[in-house]
């Protein structure tokens, strides 16, 4: 019997990592260095730049500019500071260089107005820590991106959701101040910051936020709000005045009230060091929205001003010129009811988008999450499978989407890595200028999507069915004319199709159930 045991456990246990390698289709890292992220970055003239370069391949890299433009140095963590004075592009030769080999590459700084010219690859505390956020989490999350080597790979803002927010300056100009789980916020930008990585916050132009912590108006000239508050004794944790979701309607705090604090609140943010801004309100009306821009564009530093919750899509000619990102769903959940609602609607929304200008549809259910609106300390498993993880994202990045996790760093497994770090679907994520998608063609359960990239039209199949399906994608379906050297890369598997799923006038490409493959159609 224990032989038999032991055999089964044994061919149990082979499958179960056959399994898990199958759901895995990127292939290993290469040992040699490549450098990673958008070929064209945007700072404000006269803001500081704060950029690392993303370096992959194996430690230690040695990395190295030529002539840096007046103003800007490369410091010993491979980032990118200083000021640039004038307006213009500044193109600079980038090597790195390691045991296995060297490469070169030139980025461009583009001094101007505008910023974010390719979309974020970030990370937001709310499906994650949720209520639970605090200085030293937020401090492991940073450790765990640069251990991890997501940064490497350009992921780069951590992101403080709601649930941070303490008391008002005691005097003029009553600026919010953070509650007891974050003792020194400008020391905490500074921390992040040291290792390459960029930070933002959550804010609201309501009396409350979702949460129930304070916004960035009041009735009181103060900020006080002690009438609509709760009592101390009835609070789940301080700063949380008006109580869990939905407290802030129950309380009457979702609306802006007679005095706004929002300008004090950003000049204090810039003085801290915050990089990216979440603003949740509804609805995203444009007066309040243009307010709040030009209070980010008179702060003195580069803030990526992003609006949630979902925007009527009748605004965004307009809403759009106020906000690099703004959100076209409500909340996302781990279902593939959630997912494929979003997903569905999103096309509605690709006008839109343009370098700097993104429809935002909302965080990544990939890796270990938890409960929104509680003080998480343990995560779970994503709801969604490994296809449905290769589906949003797939989505995601020809949608030029912003990539936005709230998963455990800590634990992610191979798996979940190699989703987060495809150097080849990256590119397309990161390709510059912006191009709006364009849905090409629709057959029952299967869309195709297409996008104009540096490198060549990138195409995203979806299969929304629940069955496997055997897609044929003719080349006239996306407006293209072939030549001999056309070639058709997979992306997430990073090889060429093979001949036999070739011809003349496209290709063949199979795609499981609730599942995306990303393509790339290019000349050699």
């Amino acid at each position: 019997m224990k032989r038999l045991f032991f055999l089964f456990l044994s061919v149990f246990v082979f499958s179960a990592t056959i399994f898990a390698q199958s759901e895995i289709r990127t292939p290993p890292h290469a040992s040699a260095p490549r450098i990673n992220g958008a070929s064209v970055i945007g700072v404000t003239t006269g803001n500081p730049l704060f950029y690392k370069i993303p370096v992959s391949g194996e430690k230690p890299i040695r990395l190295t500019t030529d002539a840096l433009p007046e103003g800007i140095i490369l410091n010993a963590n491979g980032v990118l500071e200083g000021c640039l004075s004038e307006p213009g592009d500044y193109p600079i030769s980038v090597t790195a260089e390691n045991r296995a080999g060297k490469t070169g590459r030139t980025v461009i700084i583009r001094a101007g107005s505008q910023i974010c010219l390719t979309p974020p690859l970030a990370w937001n505390s709310w499906y994650n820590f949720s209520e639970a956020v605090s200085d030293k989490k937020i401090r492991a999350v940073a450790d765990a991106f640069v251990r991890s080597g997501l940064s490497d790979y350009g992921w780069a803002y951590i992101n403080i959701d709601d649930c941070w927010q303490g008391e008002r300056m005691e005097r003029p100009p009553f600026a919010l101040l953070p509650n007891e789980k974050f003792p020194d916020m400008g020391a905490l930008c500074e921390y992040l910051h040291e290792r390459g990585l960029k930070i933002g916050l959550y804010h609201s132009p309501w009396i409350g936020t979702y949460a129930g912590f304070r916004g960035g108006s009041s009735d009181s000239e103060t900020g006080s709000d002690d009438e609509a508050a709760l009592l101390p004794e009835n609070r789940l944790q301080p700063g949380q005045i008006f109580g869990r979701y939905p407290g802030v309607h129950v309380r009457g705090a979702d609306r802006i009230g007679k005095h706004w604090f929002f300008d004090a609140d950003l000049k204090l943010f810039a003085e801290w060091g915050i990089d990216y801004l979440k603003v949740d309100w509804h609805p995203n009306d444009i007066p309040t929205a243009a307010r709040m821009h030009r209070g980010v564009r008179v702060s003195g530093r580069d803030i990526v001003l992003s609006f949630s919750n979902k925007a009527f899509r009748k605004d965004i000619p307009e809403l759009s010129e106020y906000a690099e990102l703004w959100r076209t769903s409500g909340d996302i959940t781990d279902s593939w009811s959630s997912l494929s609602r979003i997903a569905r609607d999103l096309p509605n929304w690709f006008p839109f988008v343009q370098s700097g200008k993104y429809n935002d549809p909302d965080m990544l259910q990939v890796g270990n999450l938890a409960t929104p609106n509680r003080p998480n300390e343990t995560f779970r498993k994503t709801r969604l499978s490994p296809e449905e993880q290769y589906y949003q994202i797939s989505l995601w990045v020809i949608a030029a989407a912003p990539l936005i996790l709230s998963c455990d760093i800590a634990s992610l497994n191979d798996f979940t890595k190699n989703l987060l770090t495809n150097t080849e679907v990256l590119a397309v994520h990161q390709s510059f200028p912006v191009n709006p998608p364009q849905l090409c063609k629709k057959k029952g359960s299967v869309r195709m999507i297409s996008r104009e990239t540096e490198n060549g039209t990138a195409v995203c199949i979806l299969n929304d069915s629940g069955i496997k399906k055997t897609v044929i994608v003719s080349f006239a379906d996306l407006n293209l004319f072939p030549s001999e050297k056309t070639t058709v890369r997979d992306l997430w598997r990073q090889t060429d199709l093979p001949p036999h799923q070739m011809n003349g006038n496209g290709f063949t490409v199979e795609t499981a159930a609730h599942s995306g493959e990303l393509l790339l159609i290019y000349d050699k």
